[in-house]
């Protein structure tokens, strides 16, 4: 039977219709499908890109300037530290073949600006990544060892999209026909002033949303925008149901209905005008609520 089977592969080589190469390739993207059994005393790292599938951002300086916004978030989820050793991102082609494969060790990463994993860390990373027709997905693999000495791997796969992410200009926020009734914190009141850190001057948001309705609200999108003093976009950041939630502090996706949520966002001081929030959610009917907070962007540093 064994040689049967020896023979049997080879013929397959043979007639062309398995390679070696094409079987090693399906293993790297099925290695990206596999992820790792949380065990008691084990770390348990959750990779959630922000975008489903992540869409293409054209920069404010003209169409030429495509990429894909490859932000994340990272939440170790099982009470155990997790120390980064090794980062490996790979880039699949239309036919989820690797068209490139790299790595970096724990003191070149890429995206990690920490390779240390607190329990409970709940941290935001990201890259960006110019268009590529020929790719249709990104992996990307950390390794490393745990608080315990276990050496564990994590992986997570961006889904690539041609289509551009819904962008809007600070005229069309400003002006947006927003659900207010779900925003503790008035829509276009005074200009947001600067607050005194230790660690230098930033404005400070703190966005409270509420549920006012009987039924449970699912947040579908949540974008936030900061506008230079030419009124242009120079920062915006997307995200999609489970991450979103995530960002509003929520463990899921459902706002329970008569509860609220609290959203806080720290921008440094610079040359910024204003800055947006927005936030989509779907009633129990599938329909669609969005909600704008817009504020104007003070250089007044507030009093103590």
């Amino acid at each position: 039977m064994t040689k049967f089977l020896s023979r049997l592969f080879l013929l397959l080589l043979l007639l062309g219709c398995i390679t070696a190469a094409q079987a090693e390739d399906l293993s790297v993207w099925e290695s990206f499908q596999q992820q790792p059994e949380r065990l008691e005393g084990h770390a348990y790292i959750e990779l959630l890109p922000l975008m489903e599938p992540v869409k293409l951002t054209a920069a404010q300086n003209g169409e030429e300037d495509q990429y894909w916004t490859l932000d994340f978030w990272l939440c170790e989820t099982n009470g155990v530290g997790f120390t980064i050793e090794e980062e490996r991102l790979v880039f699949f082609d239309q036919n989820l073949t690797p068209v490139r494969d790299i790595s970096a060790p724990a003191d070149e990463l890429f995206h990690f600006y920490t390779n240390q994993i607190n329990p409970g860390d709940f941290l935001l990373f990201g890259d960006a990544y110019p268009k590529d027709e020929r790719l249709s997905h990104i992996g990307l693999m950390i390794t490393g060892t745990d608080a315990n000495g276990h050496k564990m791997t994590f992986p997570m796969v961006y889904t690539l999209s041609q289509e551009f992410v819904d962008d809007y200009t600070m005229e069309e926020l400003a002006q947006a026909p927003s659900c207010d009734h779900l925003l503790l914190m008035p829509n276009g009141g005074s200009p947001l002033l600067l607050k005194e850190e230790p660690d230098g001057l930033w404005w400070i948001t703190e966005l409270g949303v509420n549920n006012p309705t009987d039924d449970p609200l699912t947040i579908k999108s949540f974008d936030i925008f900061y506008f230079n003093l030419e009124g242009v976009a120079v920062a915006h950041l997307h995200m999609d149901n489970k991450a979103a939630a995530l960002m509003c502090g929520l463990p899921t996706t459902e706002l329970p209905s008569h509860e609220s949520m609290l959203i806080a966002d720290w921008c440094p001081d610079g040359d910024k005008s204003a800055m947006a929030i927005r936030l989509a959610v779907t009633d129990p009917q599938g329909e669609e609520h969005v909600a704008v907070f817009f504020r104007e962007l003070s250089r007044e540093v507030a009093a103590p």
